[in-house]
């Protein structure tokens, strides 16, 4: 009853030949090699060779929201980040003028001003994202611990959730981060760079 109600096929003529196994990986990444594998193995039978998301629809939607959900929220973050260092950086710039302007009278070429200003915010953003991939991953243990507990709608059945960080994950969190540092630290480097050193030496 469950095999027809789940599957909407009759296998009552024939009960004894229904069989199903599961597999789990270790690796949630690695479930499409093993389906691929298994296809191949198994191609001349007349078997269903399924992942998940295959027979729990409501879950690859929700992986498939989440994603996308993810995404826009990170462009979010990132367009608030770059004003934000946008915005210190040229404060940055307006009280280190006389700074500049000596500088430039020692010597210093324009290109050294702007190699200046983003080394510095590169060592920032550096520092910034490290400590805040130090935090997500202490979060995220947290929660994988405690876990999440989710209902399927118009169900009684709950499922635990336990996210998990990978290391191409985190690598591109932290390229983000410096990607983003660099890109806002462009326009108050090209300023900094552009002022003459008669003025910014005459700059209360």
């Amino acid at each position: 009853a469950v095999q027809n109600l789940l599957y909407e096929r009759n296998y009552t003529q024939d009960a004894d030949s229904v069989h199903e196994i599961l597999f789990r990986t270790k690796n949630i990444e690695e479930k499409d090699k093993v389906l691929q594998e298994l296809r191949q193995v198994f191609q001349d039978k007349d078997w269903a060779i399924q992942g998940w998301e295959d027979f729990i629809g409501f879950f690859s939607d929700v992986s498939k929201i989440q994603n996308m959900v993810f995404w826009i929220v990170l462009l979010i973050i990132l367009f608030i980040v770059s004003t934000s260092i946008i915005n210190t950086s040229l404060m940055s710039v307006m009280e280190r003028t006389r700074e500049i302007g000596t500088l430039l009278t020692l010597g210093y070429k324009r290109r050294h001003i702007v190699n200046l200003f983003l080394t510095e915010n590169l060592i920032i953003g550096g520092i910034g994202g490290a400590l805040g991939i130090f935090a997500g991953c202490i979060i995220v243990a947290v929660v994988h611990a405690v876990g999440v507990r989710l209902e399927i709608p118009g169900s009684t059945v709950t499922f635990t959730i336990r996210p998990v960080l990978n290391v191409e994950f985190i690598l591109l969190t932290f390229c983000c981060a410096l990607l983003a540092t660099l890109f806002a630290a462009l326009y108050p480097s090209y300023h900094a760079s552009k002022l003459r050193p008669v003025e910014a030496l005459s700059t209360n």
